[in-house]
């Protein structure tokens, strides 16, 4: 299973964490520019969340959305994200 994490500059600290954890269970984490994989991670925040709501929704890869929106308002990104991460995901 390939698992990736969509490139968003304002989230690369996330990035590098998630990805810290991931290889220590096993797992590589690849940037991508859009979706692509089995499984995709998006850290959304209330300014990038409506950029990248309909690319969630509509990608055959199953979505994992965190961050700051996700955690505020994740009945709203439950309704277009396969899994929902509140709080800290790393």
């Amino acid at each position: 299973m390939k698992f990736n994490w969509r490139l968003i500059h304002a989230a690369r600290n996330s990035y590098a964490t998630l990805y810290a954890v991931c290889e220590q269970s096993g797992f590589i984490l690849h940037p991508v520019k859009e979706p692509a994989g089995d499984v995709i991670c998006y850290s959304l925040n209330s300014i990038n969340e409506p950029f990248l709501k309909n690319e969630i929704a509509d990608t055959d890869c199953i979505t994992i959305a965190g961050g700051p929106h996700a955690t505020a308002c994740y009945q709203d990104v439950a309704a277009y994200a396969d899994y929902v991460i509140v709080g800290e995901g790393e």
